[in-house]
């Protein structure tokens, strides 16, 4: 109970609340990784361009961190599940690979990032800036 009285005392003091504001602002101030699904770049591309050109990385499995080698159906089965979350006027598929879980396409709004970040089977959306996704398998 001392403890309790000690602090409602200290706490009228001016400098330990402009001390307290100061600590409670530096620590709204640091923010976590926005999502670490997300590559650098990518939602600033959409916002300025209006259209991002992307890879997508699929997880074989939602809970795995790492793709092991998987059979092209079931490439083809993780890449329709992830597709189907996804508005054809969103997300335009330009590269589906035949043995890799993976995508090519062009994002064609915000509302199409925030579904691929929420999609469990979705790795990782970075900017294709190299065009990669535009070769033939």
């Amino acid at each position: 109970m001392g403890c309790v009285r000690w602090v409602a005392s200290s706490v009228s003091s001016p400098f330990l609340c402009l001390g307290l504001i100061a600590i409670a602002f530096a620590c709204r101030a640091v923010s976590p990784v926005a999502d670490a699904k997300l590559g650098p770049g990518v939602r600033e591309a959409l916002a300025r361009d209006g259209a991002a050109d992307v890879m997508i990385a699929i997880a074989s499995d939602p809970a795995s961190t790492s793709n092991t080698v998987v059979d092209r159906a079931e490439v083809a089965r993780l890449q329709d599940a992830v597709l189907s979350a996804l508005d054809s006027a969103d997300f335009h598929v330009r590269q589906r690979y035949a043995a890799v879980p993976a995508l090519a396409g062009t994002l064609r709004s915000p509302r199409a990032l925030d579904r691929l970040l929420a999609h469990p089977l979705v790795r990782r959306v970075d900017l294709d800036a190299s065009g990669g996704g535009t070769a033939s398998p």
